[in-house]
């Protein structure tokens, strides 16, 4: 009689994203970051770095819950696992019984329903930090599923002007930007904007591992310019 043992791999892409978003952040910086308005070849490398940064930092939140979820409905008679992260073992069987008809809702109503799975304080959605985690779920879609608006008179039209009004503030331009009309859609597409989209996501995560106590498995990819939250886990 033999006996054979069998191996599982799991990847968690949560932490690819999370990578991906620093490294096109740093990106966007480095060729647009200057004084001086880059050429037109040099703007557009840098868009395309910044408008990198918003979707992968939007995809590390959503792979993030999902990991989480799935995790505790794949271990579900596991309570040992290290892949846990420290969920609590109540918290875990309630989320895996419920994942396999939660799994196409809507990012945030995922986190919320973990927080509420797992008895925690709830995210107030209009502020910080699932205002701004909101916030970039209009950034995003509005490129994703972009619809061109007129720009009459220097003044931008329908979702362009919207947003734009909702954004302000929140980033700032480059020094060499003198444009006169709205933000979006292109003045947006600045550094600050790439910047904006990691820290945002990234205080998002943290705040949401600190609710419901369970270690931050990205810790080993946190970038470097960010700093750790100041509560630490047993």
């Amino acid at each position: 009689m033999t006996d054979s043992v069998g191996w599982v791999s799991r990847s968690y892409y949560s932490i690819g994203w999370l990578t991906a978003a620093d490294i096109m952040k740093a990106n966007a910086e480095e060729v647009g970051g200057g004084q001086e308005r880059p050429d037109q070849p040099v703007a557009d490398e840098m868009r395309a770095y910044v408008l990198s940064a918003v979707t992968a930092s939007a995809a590390f939140l959503d792979a993030h819950i999902n990991e989480l979820f799935d995790d505790a409905h794949e271990y579900r008679d596991d309570p040992a696992s290290p892949l846990l992260r420290g969920l609590h073992r109540e918290a875990q069987i309630r989320m895996a019984a419920l994942w396999p008809h939660v799994k196409m809702y809507r990012i945030m109503e995922k986190y919320a329903i973990a927080l509420d799975l797992a008895e925690a304080d709830p995210f107030d959605r209009g502020a910080e930090p699932a205002q701004s985690v909101e916030d970039l779920r209009r950034v995003r879609n509005h490129y994703i599923h972009y619809q061109p608006d007129s720009v009459r008179n220097g003044v931008a039209e329908g979702d362009d002007k919207k947003l734009s009004n909702r954004m302000q503030g929140k980033i700032k331009l480059p020094d060499w930007d003198e444009g006169s009309v709205d933000v979006f859609p292109t003045r947006a597409l600045c550094p600050d904007l790439a910047r904006w989209a990691v820290e945002s996501v990234v205080r998002f995560a943290d705040a949401f591992c600190d609710r419901l106590r369970v270690t931050r498995n990205y810790d080993h990819v946190r970038p470097g310019w960010l700093r750790q939250g100041e509560r630490e886990h047993d």
